[in-house]
């Protein structure tokens, strides 16, 4: 099965090449270099234009089949190269999906807590036309006992 990583994990290998040896480098070289520890050669190919491709590395203008270390290169292998990079991206990731499962129980909740309030609705709203009702009638005695229309039942 083909590891869609291996050729930045290769490229990581191939930006460090250049950082202990030099800025400049012959595609043989690289490929010897890196075929003792193990990178397969069509990792390399695929690092490389990987590497161009981001502005990692370019090639010589003077001399053919040769690679110059950009700047961004440097900063990007002492930044930690695509290894940090992926584990950022996977952390990421991570993170979202535990956001959004998060979010899921949220909704669940809330829908849960939404169907329990109505299922009581009807009993809450007839409580209160109740109590409305019994305080209106209480306040209507009261007035008709304080305006002497009814006689006070506490004499």
């Amino acid at each position: 099965m083909y590891n869609y990583i291996e050729p930045f994990i290769t490229a990581d290998s191939v930006l460090e090449l250049f950082d202990t040896v030099r800025l400049r480098m012959a595609t043989h070289e690289i490929d010897t270099s890196l075929k003792t520890k193990g990178c397969q050669p069509n990792n390399i190919r695929a690092a490389l234009k990987q590497l161009e491709k981001d502005g990692y590395v370019q090639i010589d203008e003077h001399m053919i089949d040769w690679y110059i270390r950009t700047g961004n290169g440097a900063t990007f292998y002492d930044k930690g190269g695509y290894k940090v990079y992926f584990e950022k991206l996977n952390k990421e990731t991570e993170d979202k999906k535990e956001r959004d499962k998060l979010s899921d129980e949220k909704l669940k909740v809330d829908l849960a807590n939404a169907q329990r309030v109505y299922k009581t609705y009807f009993s809450t709203r007839a409580m209160a036309i109740i109590a409305t009702i019994v305080s209106i009638t209480l306040l209507l005695l009261k007035l008709a006992e304080v305006f002497g229309w009814i006689k006070s039942s506490k004499q």
